[in-house]
């Protein structure tokens, strides 16, 4: 009778754990929810506005002030002291490589990219391009 108890008792802790452990993460899960949830309202919001500035054609004076920071840091290449007699040149443009497809062999394949990269040279400017602000 005792031995019938006594496992009766382990089980049920069992249980208990298990009940607990599965309340914990279930209230992770709701807290990563609403997180992500939050994050796609604010990138929605974002999107309704960069879409009404590309279909306007310019950017407003007011859309310049409300556009949050990005949620990235944009990485800025340290600046180089200039000097009279250099004179900054325009690094080469980089490469553009293209990438082929298979088509599929039945029809539940995707399309597999091919390790095969063809690269387009860019001829380099003769004149620096000029900023008109």
């Amino acid at each position: 009778m005792e031995a019938s108890i006594s496992r009766f008792e382990e089980r049920l802790e069992k249980q208990i754990y298990i009940y607990l452990e599965t309340k914990q993460k279930i209230s992770e899960l709701e807290d990563t929810s609403s997180e992500l949830h939050h994050r796609i309202t604010c990138e929605q919001k974002e999107r309704r506005k960069l879409e009404a500035i590309f279909t306007n054609g310019r950017l407003p004076d007011e859309a310049k002030i409300n556009f949050s920071s990005p949620s990235i840091p944009i990485l800025q290449p340290p600046s180089q002291p200039m000097t009279k007699s250099c004179v900054s040149i325009p690094h080469p443009a980089p490469t553009l490589k293209i990438f082929q497809l298979n088509l599929p062999q039945s029809p539940g394949c995707l399309p597999q990219l091919v390790g095969k990269q063809r690269s387009v040279e860019i001829p380099k400017p003769f004149t620096p391009l000029r900023s008109f602000n």
